[in-house]
């Protein structure tokens, strides 16, 4: 006989707050349990996504359902908001929906719309698995907002709620006090300290004070762990480091899919920084991302003289490397007559390659194998999220599967040191991105290394729900929705 759990849900006391890290964490300790648990979100705002089931969806929920043993599906997912220049790309069940400014994202019949889908995608994940982890946006307690992921969404779907505070900011007992004042006790499980730099024992009269003069139960902490899991919608604090190859990426006004750059953070003296002009004479790597808004950012760089400089470096011998819309915009021309309406602008001109934006976007899982010199015959996979096709009379690779479909298509464009592909997720490649450093190594006269340089996600998630068992009363949450072991 199946068993009747109720739906647990992880909201935070702000954005940041550890929701995307602790659902991952739980989804991978329900699994090694044996229990059919699958993630769910009904609204995320990032620029981070990745192709699933049915479409387009954050890459946070394709990550979650990867802990979880499932495949990523846009149930997971149902509304999707992509960040423009002034408005907002809203993706619903993996499909563009509408682009629309705040204002009217936030009008009544927009929201009514929205909710009913969320609660339809809902329903269909719930009668198919034993269990759906659900995960909130932001704070459940931003009053002024219509909101469809947190409270309304909680209340509909009758879950257990478990509030997550990042201690490191301070003032967290403060935070958990003023969200459930706000959002209210309707099942509230009870709170999870997150970020902890100490000893816990110094906590506990704390924990007492918040359960007996609050009513709000503390149920652990969990240690500060850094780097632990791949950035989910924010590029305002992306990481830099010193190291002695040097790897310099753009930061575009409307940078996504920043996500593509987490695996350089595991390979050894690799220097990684995020700049919004960097002058790619000074490093030995220059990567210009994807893009929300291509011609906007193609603009923005111009205007900025990134130009003459990009073309000073290939002269002087430098890798410069595009990713997506960074592709897009290192060839002779865009023509944009559907993402921004501009028409027609001279590119980069840093690879023979144009670029036509096209209405119908393209989301799909590919493979291929790379045959740019010095890299041939190297297969490589990962997903492809954009707007046009480029045409080069020098691809960078040939793509082999679509969606698991046999084709044959050509990729990218190179030139010598200079090459862009639609590949996101390109350096999780391993014989890619290990060729690729150890030819940066070797020009700064350092030995190669030698694999495996990345193993996907699967010890962070490991260390994350380590130390969720060892921090917090997992026993009591899995009780209150009606799991016993």
């Amino acid at each position: 006989m199946p068993r009747e759990l109720k739906p647990l849900m992880v909201m935070g006391t702000s954005s940041g707050a550890g929701k995307t890290f602790f659902v991952t964490a739980i989804l991978s300790i329900l699994r090694d349990m044996g229990v059919d648990a699958v993630p769910f979100k009904a609204q995320n705002i990032s620029l981070n996504s990745a192709v699933a089931e049915g479409g387009e969806i954050a890459y946070a929920q394709a990550m979650q359902a990867r802990a979880a043993g499932a495949e990523p599906s846009v149930l997971m997912n149902p509304v999707l908001i992509k960040p423009e220049k002034g408005s907002s790309h809203i993706v619903v069940m993996g499909k563009h929906y509408m682009t629309l400014n705040p204002r009217d994202y936030y009008r009544e019949d927009v929201h009514d719309s929205l909710f009913r889908i969320a609660i339809e995608a809902f329903n269909e994940l719930q009668k198919k698995h034993e269990l759906v982890v659900i995960e909130g946006a932001g704070s459940p307690a931003e009053v002024n907002l219509k909101d469809i992921a947190n409270v309304e969404f909680s209340k509909a779907v009758g879950a257990k709620n478990i509030l997550i505070s990042d201690i490191d900011r301070g003032g967290a007992f403060a935070s958990i006090l003023g969200t459930v004042n706000i959002m209210g006790r309707r099942g509230l499980i009870g709170a999870v300290l997150n970020k902890f730099r100490g000893d816990e024992g110094m906590l506990r009269p704390a924990y007492r004070i918040m359960s007996e003069r609050y009513n709000i139960r503390i149920l652990g902490a969990v240690p500060y762990l850094p780097l632990m899991l791949p950035w989910e919608d924010s590029a305002d604090n992306l990481p830099s480091r010193g190291g002695k190859v040097r790897v310099g990426i753009v930061k575009l006004p409307h940078i996504s899919n920043f996500t593509d750059f987490y695996p350089l953070y595991k390979i050894k003296e690799l220097g990684i920084s995020f700049e919004e002009l960097p002058d790619p004479q000074g490093y030995d790597l220059t990567i210009i991302p994807g893009s929300k808004v291509t011609v906007h950012d193609l603009i923005q760089l111009k205007v900025s003289g990134f130009d003459e400089m990009l073309k000073n470096a290939v002269l002087d011998g430098r890798w410069i490397m595009g990713i997506c819309g960074g592709l897009q915009m290192m060839g002779k021309r865009v023509i944009d007559r559907v993402e921004s309406g501009i028409g027609e602008i001279d590119g980069l001109n840093v690879l023979e390659a144009e670029t036509v934006m096209e209405p119908v976007k393209k989301v799909r899982n590919v493979e291929g194998t790379i045959i740019a010199k010095g890299m041939e015959g190297i297969p490589i996979s990962g997903y492809e999220i954009h707007y046009g096709e480029t045409v080069s009379p020098s691809p960078f690779a040939v793509i082999r599967k679509e969606n698991g479909m046999h084709v044959s298509r050509p990729d990218g464009s190179q030139n010598a040191k200079v090459f862009g592909t639609y590949l996101h997720g390109i350096f999780e490649n391993e014989d890619f991105t290990l060729s690729l450093v150890n030819t940066l190594r070797n020009e700064n006269g350092l030995d190669a290394l030698r694999g495996p340089i990345y193993l996907g996600h699967d010890k962070e998630i490991h260390d994350a729900s380590e130390a969720i068992r060892n921090g917090v009363n997992l026993a009591f949450i899995f009780e209150a929705i009606g799991l016993k072991p």
